[in-house]
């Protein structure tokens, strides 16, 4: 086991691993074509996926899945360094990951499933304008706004769908709408048509 920073999605189909953690941990990835879409309807798609266990650094949740491999992940999370002085964490909690407010990047999102299976009762409120803290088998994360917004920093959203192959049709399609180039049949007069080729 070696700890992977890891971040939890509550609205994707699909776990990832980044390619660098999946040689780091030796894992033996197989083919598994999937076609991704997310904000936007941006695509992109995973050739390879690894089998991995998590497991919960400070209890004794484990879990088995498979992890679709990609180069990356997103930016570093968070974008800034947080400070979190005046936050007054209760001392007796013990969080997920101790230094979520240093930006660093993210090994491993974890889908919904996982998500919301890993959801326990327990929630604290840091105050007005501070995030919330959440109980998990993973430990306690922090989630939620705080301060105020700045539009120097870049906004992260992470949704990951999974497209099936079998609407691959469609998609070809929409593709090739996209790029038709034909020429459209004129419905200039003959004569306008001539000037207009001269």
């Amino acid at each position: 086991m070696q700890p992977a920073r890891a971040l939890l999605d509550s609205c994707s189909e699909v776990n990832f691993i980044t390619e660098e953690t999946a040689k780091r941990l030796q894992l033996k990835r197989v083919f598994s074509q999937q076609k991704i879409s997310g904000i936007s309807d941006i695509r992109s798609n995973s050739k390879y996926a690894v089998n991995a266990t998590i497991k919960s650094r400070i209890g004794n949740f484990t879990c088995i899945s498979q992890f679709a491999i990609t180069k990356r992940i997103s930016t570093h999370i968070p974008c800034d360094f947080i400070h979190t002085f005046k936050w007054n964490i209760p001392e007796e909690i013990q969080l997920a990951h101790p230094y979520f407010y240093k930006p660093q990047s993210i090994e491993i999102l974890l889908n919904a499933e996982i998500f919301f299976d890993s959801l326990q009762d327990g929630k604290v409120s840091l105050g007005q304008g501070l995030p919330c803290l959440h109980n998990s088998k993973l430990g306690w994360i922090v989630g939620g706004n705080f301060g105020t917004p700045s539009n120097s920093r870049p906004s992260i959203c992470n949704v990951t769908l999974s497209s099936n192959l079998s609407n691959i049709d469609s998609v070809l399609q929409r593709f090739w709408e996209i790029e038709d180039l034909t020429e459209k049949s004129s419905t200039l007069p003959e004569e306008e048509r001539l000037c207009e080729w001269w």
